[in-house]
C-alpha cells in the first residue's frame, strides 16, 4: 500500500498542479489600439446603456456574486483601460479596487479607485452561474479571431 501511495501521490499532485494553472483565470493583457475602432465603439455604446441593469444586478448580489467594471483612465500618456473589481457605486460613479497593473497610470493593482460613471467602458457580473456584460472583451475576442 505504501508503494502505490509513493507513486501515486506524485502523480495527483502534478495533474492537479497542471489542472490548476490550465483553469486559473488569466487576467487581461494589454492591448495597444490605435485608430476608429467600431466595434470597440459599438460595444462601450452597449455597455453604457445597460450600465443600469449592471447597477441593479450590484445592489441585490448575493453571496458569491462577482462584480468588475472596466474603467477609462486619463494619463499623460493617453487614455488607459483598467478592470476594477468588487466596485461600489457611489455619487460620483463606482469605487473599487484596481485589478490589472496598469502601464502609465500612477498606480499599482490593488489601489483603491474611482471609476466615474463617464468612464465607464465595460462590466462584468457573474451571478447565480450566469455571466452578463463583457461587451468589449467580446469585442476584442472577435477582432482576434478574425486576425488568425
Amino acid at each position: 500500500m505504501g508503494r502505490i501511495l509513493r507513486v501515486v501521490v506524485p502523480i495527483f499532485l502534478i495533474l492537479a498542479l497542471v489542472a490548476t494553472w490550465l483553469l486559473w483565470p488569466r487576467k487581461a493583457s494589454v492591448v495597444r489600439l490605435g485608430g476608429s475602432q467600431p466595434e470597440l465603439e459599438q460595444a462601450i455604446s452597449e455597455s453604457r446603456r445597460r450600465l443600469p441593469e449592471f447597477t441593479a444586478a450590484l445592489r441585490n448580489a448575493a453571496e458569491g456574486d462577482r462584480f468588475a467594471i472596466r474603467g477609462r483612465f486619463k494619463t499623460d500618456a493617453g487614455a488607459e483601460f483598467l478592470w476594477v473589481k468588487d466596485p461600489i457605486p457611489s455619487p460620483k460613479g463606482y469605487i473599487g479596487l484596481l485589478d490589472q497593473k496598469p502601464v502609465a497610470l500612477a498606480k499599482k493593482r490593488g489601489d483603491l479607485v474611482l471609476v466615474k460613471s463617464e468612464d465607464v467602458v465595460d462590466w462584468m457580473a457573474r451571478s447565480g452561474g450566469k455571466s452578463i456584460g463583457g461587451f468589449t472583451e467580446s469585442a476584442l475576442a472577435d477582432r482576434q479571431k478574425s486576425r488568425r
